[in-house]
């Protein structure tokens, strides 16, 4: 969390404007992160508190469960985390790509590779390392609005297409599930 707020103070000299929603995986880290989030300087505001969103919140900690679809349909960009860290292995890109959000993470992907691969070979992911490399990316997607749509699309895309490769699978699987189970249907 230090690194991404430290990466936001960067991309705010270039865009002041820009809100960053962190949507902590375990939402107990709420009031950490909000405690971060003011050391830093931001003004910044807990979901579960109730305070809405104003111009003048630069960081938003999205503590409920239940509400990241939401946020990636409103973010353009989204660093997926648990990326950064040698001991972290990410976390699922798929659902911000399948709400079109163009997607940078860190290095440290090992439960994801696969996915990780296709979306980057599909232009839709960047890998990043590091505070000034994350901001860097940021301020780049964001100083060109044709680039970051693209990668939106891209992401999309890649996220439609791989959603029927379970299917293709279990298509060609049917028959021969079938045919283990006696003919029995297997779903």
């Amino acid at each position: 969390d230090e690194i991404i707020l430290r990466a936001h103070t960067t991309v705010r000299e270039k865009f002041p404007d820009t809100l960053l929603i962190i949507a902590p995986r375990h939402p107990v880290r709420g009031a950490e992160i909000l405690e971060l989030a003011r050391k830093a300087g931001f003004s910044s505001a807990l979901e579960s508190a109730g305070r809405p969103v104003t111009k003048a919140t630069d960081v938003w900690i999205a503590d409920i469960l239940g509400g990241l679809g939401l946020y990636y349909t409103f973010s353009d960009i989204v660093f997926v985390g648990d990326s950064l860290l040698d001991t972290s292995d990410g976390h699922n890109p798929m659902e911000a790509a399948r709400l079109s959000s163009a997607i940078l993470s860190g290095p440290n992907v090992a439960s994801f590779t696969e996915t990780y691969d296709i979306l980057k070979r599909d232009g839709a992911a960047a890998v990043t390392d590091g505070e000034h490399e994350l901001a860097r990316d940021v301020i780049s997607l964001l100083s060109d609005p044709r680039k970051l749509a693209e990668m939106r699309g891209r992401a999309f895309r890649s996220a439609e297409r791989e959603a029927g490769v379970l299917e293709r699978a279990r298509e060609k699987l049917r028959p021969l599930l079938r045919t283990i189970t006696d003919g029995g249907v297997i779903y």
